[in-house]
């Protein structure tokens, strides 16, 4: 369990990280590497780009296509644990069985974004609940990083914890929600919903430890008003 003193270190960077001045020198990315940059760069007054990373655009229209074939126009990558050996890691994870319980509010095809063997997790979902999550077999989530990327630039949104595929995600551009724990990275500061790093990520914070209900109400309230507005649109566009 997170100590006192772990939270208030983490507290305490993350409101250090609030204080620094804007700068309004560029950020080469070419010639400085990611561990040298400086932590004046921890500032929105650096406006990054919508996406870095680029899937492959045959591959992608192929996955999308199959998927479509599922049934809806909509396609949400999901993701919901890490292993990660870092302290703390396993307070990001979230049960599939509770997600899907909320995934189910939304008219969508859903694919699997996780890494490791969840065929099996996956199956128990399917069969119990009202959504039916696809598992893409061909693609080795965890070594085939093209691949993942694909799958990811095929997807409308991804919503996942706070693992390798929301940064995957987030350089690819796709819009991403994250579900992040009450006492997260330091990368993701704290009381912010937005990202330092990617400009398409949305966060949504536990508000006492352990408790994901604020956090999916909110994403689900979020999806559902961005959906609702996106239908209004496309009415409009057809008159």
């Amino acid at each position: 369990k997170t100590s006192d003193r772990d939270i208030s270190n983490r507290r305490k960077l993350a409101a250090d990280a609030g204080k620094l001045k804007p700068t309004a020198t560029p950020l080469n990315t070419e010639t400085s590497p990611a561990c040298n940059f400086p932590a004046k760069y921890l500032t929105t007054s650096v406006r990054q780009p919508p996406f870095w990373l680029k899937a492959d655009p045959e591959r992608v229209h192929k996955l999308r296509t199959k998927l479509k074939a599922a049934g809806s126009e909509r396609i949400i990558g999901v993701s919901w644990l890490t292993k990660t050996l870092r302290p703390d890691a396993q307070n990001r994870n979230i049960s599939l069985d509770l997600l899907a319980s909320h995934l189910s509010r939304i008219p969508a095809t859903f694919v699997s974004l996780q890494y490791g063997d969840t065929a099996e997790e996956i199956l128990s979902v399917n069969s119990a609940s009202d959504i039916k999550i696809e598992n893409v077999e061909e693609i080795d989530l965890f070594s085939d990083i093209d691949g993942l990327a694909a799958l990811i630039s095929a997807c409308d949104m991804v919503i996942s914890i706070d693992n390798s595929t929301v940064h995957l995600a987030g350089a690819l551009g796709v819009d991403t929600r994250v579900l992040l724990p009450f006492m997260p990275d330091i990368r993701w500061g704290l009381g912010r919903s937005d990202s330092y790093w990617y400009n398409q990520l949305k966060l949504y914070r536990q508000e006492k430890e352990g408790d994901w209900s604020k956090p999916i109400d909110l994403l689900m309230c979020d999806i559902e008003t961005d959906m609702t507005a996106l239908t209004v649109k496309n009415l409009n566009l057809d008159k």
